[in-house]
């Protein structure tokens, strides 16, 4: 996810530092998840978490910016906490929903456009496949009983 991630992230805003626009999609993201009414957006909303995580620790790397040590731990426990109550979720199914789910996302991302909104962040388009519907049909069939 790593390399999909700086990809997006260079072509996208050439790896420019602004930590308000990083709180912004964080907390945004994390949000996201904790609205979500369904297991597939709880699941998209971590795994977006988790992309916007990355880039912002790339951006600041790439900038030599340090990230303030509260910040970083309170976005890795609360991607922790997430990660936990998806498991009460998906039991032992976690970590393949979540490693196929990491997949969806960074597919979709790579077909958004390199438009910027007045924030800085990268616009959707109708291009983009839809995250949530395909995290939602990977879970149904990686969850589903086997059948002998």
């Amino acid at each position: 996810m790593y390399v999909e991630v700086l990809k997006f992230n260079k072509e996208r805003n050439q790896l420019v530092w602004d930590m308000n626009n990083e709180l912004k999609m964080l907390k945004e993201e994390i949000q996201e998840f904790w609205d979500a009414e369904t297991v597939a957006e709880r699941l998209d909303a971590l795994v977006d978490t988790e992309y916007v995580w990355i880039g912002t620790q790339i951006k600041a790397s790439y900038n030599t910016v340090a990230i303030p040590d509260g910040l970083a731990s309170g976005i890795e426990g609360s991607i922790s906490l997430m990660e936990e109550y998806l498991q009460e979720e998906l039991g032992d199914k976690i970590y393949e929903c979540l490693g196929k789910a990491r997949e969806i996302v960074c597919r979709a991302n790579a077909h958004k456009g390199k438009e910027l909104d007045k924030d800085g962040k990268v616009m959707k388009d109708g291009k983009v496949p839809n995250a949530t519907k395909d995290i939602a049909l990977m879970i149904e069939e990686v969850t589903k009983p086997s059948t002998y």
